[in-house]
């Protein structure tokens, strides 16, 4: 069995490695894939709207909400993920029943824990992407406020709940894939007597992520729909969204998706880890002086 994972720096360490991916590009990524989703622009439009604003525009919502939702969105992975993990092995179960409980079940706490946060996001995006010219750090922080403020005072508190349910079934969905995928392709790597190593990890960690993005797609379609402010129900926004675009409407931005997702899996899992290791060592380090 594994040996016992730390579950409050492995919370910290995912925390910090998600933060990192959304300010490098993450962040701008998932932007345009929910633009994409939400308006069915084509990409050129979105980008060069975003981008009008400069470096701004492509860290537009870093602050507050990019930093706040990437380090919900990895500490309660890795804090869930190593709890459920150790509890697994306390018990003795299988390594790929560990991989199912701990995968399905961290994603789904995940989701339950950052629904309320991305909603207000995706509220506050909607502003952010369209406006003409980006404003300071400060501005930025007051005017997401203000809309969120506005937003519940119109459809109420309970509102910020809208696609809940949705986004556990996404998030579990999300990681038990990715974290079974990913299980999968260490299995053949290490039956073809090929190395670890550090691109060896990544390309794992990325195609993991962009496998599990196709099977949960059309989830992850409606999501955007949930959380504009028109809200609704799933099944009539996806019957309404089919009936306008026709099927092909529950892939829409998956190119976009599926390099954003392989890049986030990257950092939650592989990044996480080199920071999770590298932070024991020093504090085993500190302990042995």
């Amino acid at each position: 069995m594994d040996d016992k994972v730390n579950p409050y720096i492995k919370a910290l360490s995912s925390g910090l490695a998600v933060v990192c991916e959304a300010a490098t590009g993450g962040l701008f990524m998932e932007n345009l894939k929910m633009e994409k989703q939400r308006t069915s622009q084509p990409y050129p439009v979105i980008v060069k709207r975003v981008l009008g604003q400069g470096i701004k525009g492509f860290e537009a919502g870093l602050i507050p909400w990019g930093i706040t939702v990437g380090m919900s969105k990895g500490t309660a992975l890795g804090l869930s993920h190593a709890m459920i993990k150790n509890k697994c092995n306390e018990y003795e179960l299988s390594k790929t029943m560990t991989t199912n409980v701990a995968g399905f079940g961290s994603g789904a706490f995940q989701g339950a824990c950052i629904s309320p946060l991305m909603l207000a996001r995706s509220r506050v995006n909607e502003v952010i992407s369209s406006r003409p010219k980006a404003g300071t750090w400060r501005e930025e922080i007051r005017m997401s406020g203000t809309i969120l403020n506005n937003a519940i005072k119109k459809d109420g508190v309970g509102s910020l709940f809208n696609g809940m349910g949705a986004t556990i079934a996404k998030r579990s969905f999300d990681w038990g894939l990715r974290f079974n995928i990913k299980s999968i392709i260490d299995a053949q790597l290490q039956k073809h007597d090929i190395k670890n190593t550090t691109f060896v990890g990544i390309g794992s960690a990325f195609a993991s992520g962009t496998l599990s993005a196709f099977i949960t797609m059309p989830i992850d379609r409606t999501i955007p729909l949930l959380q504009s402010s028109a809200g609704g129900n799933f099944f009539t926004a996806l019957k309404q969204k089919i009936a306008k675009e026709g099927y092909g409407t529950l892939f829409r931005g998956y190119g976009i998706r599926a390099i954003n997702t392989g890049y986030h899996t990257t950092f939650a899992i592989f990044v996480a880890d080199i920071i999770y290791k590298n932070t024991m060592k020093l504090d085993s380090k500190k302990n042995e002086l």
